[in-house]
């Protein structure tokens, strides 16, 4: 018997032929959900297992399309939805006590971020230093507060800030997250803290770049990528945080949605400052800055003309004017190549952006022949 042809034929109408009828047999109102899952898994066997080794997924594509699978069933299977439910059924509760202990009272000595709608202190955990996001009561911070369980309880990558534990309480919302000794790669911007050579800077923008692959992938899109939303931790790897404004496309549904405005304008794409709608090109735009802010001296809200002053780089044979890096014949050939993404990236029509996952294919391909 040919099995790989068996259920390749009994996709997608004749599932029940494949499906082991053991795993029905408990839980009976999560059945659909169930065998919507075990089909969605089987067409990733089939991909796996064709006979072209060139139609077969990576391995991190099959990781991915797997943490997809099960995010699909547990919001399917009402296991995950509503916010407040999320992060008590899938991350430990913890008490206000705890929290108050673990940041010597709440000391300012301890506070590492004020902002609109939190605060974020750093704290001390059974013996590990986190950092504990504490959401103000008002409507900003508990809309930020729901946002940020619905993500990052479910997301599962190495460059995202991941969660720990959470406090729900009806006058108290916190969230306890990795901390990031190295703050956030705005520290390292204009002036810089760290000069970092090409490869580094080109190492961190490629952990941005999966790590919003891996969202894309998820139908989560971040709306409010800038520097101070990418945090670095001990061995200098960016990992993104700050998902407070964060949109989910279902499956099916349409690519474009409507959201609250960013708290970033210059990283700000132009159809969702006209609009407020946003999609995945939506990030693609951010990104686009972000890496010019990385490669460049110009800032977002300073260069009103920076797009033709690339685009005049890119025509001219001399070393490239406004770099905040220096410059061999190798590394200005590779920051050509840096300028030419950055220019598609951050085109005014969403349509002409390349895709995050061609963005970090590009990016990785210049590190390798670099």
């Amino acid at each position: 018997m040919n099995l790989r042809r068996w259920i390749f034929e009994s996709l997608p109408h004749a599932v029940d032929r494949i499906i082991d009828v053991t795993l029905l047999q408990h839980d009976q109102e999560n059945i659909a959900a169930k065998a919507t899952c075990i089909k969605s898994i089987m067409e990733l066997a089939c991909f796996c297992t064709a006979d072209s080794f060139s139609k077969r997924k990576t391995m991190e594509k099959v990781e991915i399309e797997l943490g997809r699978i099960k995010t699909r069933f547990l919001i399917d299977a009402k296991l995950i939805g509503e916010c407040e439910e999320t992060p008590r059924a899938l991350h430990p509760g913890i008490l206000f006590q705890e929290l108050q202990l673990a940041t010597c009272g709440f000391s300012e000595i301890n506070l590492l971020y004020s902002g609109k709608s939190s605060f974020v202190y750093k704290g001390t955990l059974k013996g590990d230093v986190v950092a504990i996001k504490i959401f103000k009561l008002q409507k900003r911070g508990l809309e930020s507060f729901e946002v940020n369980c619905q993500a990052l309880s479910f997301i599962r990558h190495r460059n995202i800030v991941r969660l720990l534990e959470c406090c729900s309480d009806v006058d108290f919302k916190a969230l306890v997250v990795e901390y990031m000794p190295n703050g956030s790669l705005q520290n390292y911007l204009h002036p810089a803290v760290i000069t970092f050579d090409f490869f580094y800077k080109l190492k961190i923008m490629i952990n941005v770049a999966s790590a919003l692959s891996y969202l894309h992938s998820m139908r989560v899109i971040h709306c409010n990528l800038n520097p101070t939303n990418v945090l670095l931790d001990e061995d200098m790897v960016a990992r993104i945080s700050g998902f407070s404004i964060a949109q989910f496309l279902d499956k099916g549904s349409a690519e474009t949605i409507t959201t609250t405005m960013a708290e970033s304008p210059g990283y700000m794409a132009p159809e969702y400052a006209s609009t407020g709608n946003v999609s995945e090109k939506t990030d693609v735009y951010s990104f686009g800055f972000l890496l010019m802010e990385t490669f460049t001296i110009l800032r977002p809200t300073e260069e009103m003309n920076w797009r033709s002053r690339i685009c005049d780089s890119l025509q001219s044979e001399d070393k490239i004017a406004g770099l905040d890096i220096q410059q061999t014949d190798q590394t200005t050939s590779l920051l050509r190549t840096i300028l030419r993404l950055i220019y598609c990236c951050t085109s005014e029509l969403p349509g002409e952006r390349n895709s995050m996952w061609q963005v970090e294919k590009e990016l990785v391909r210049l590190k390798w022949n670099g």
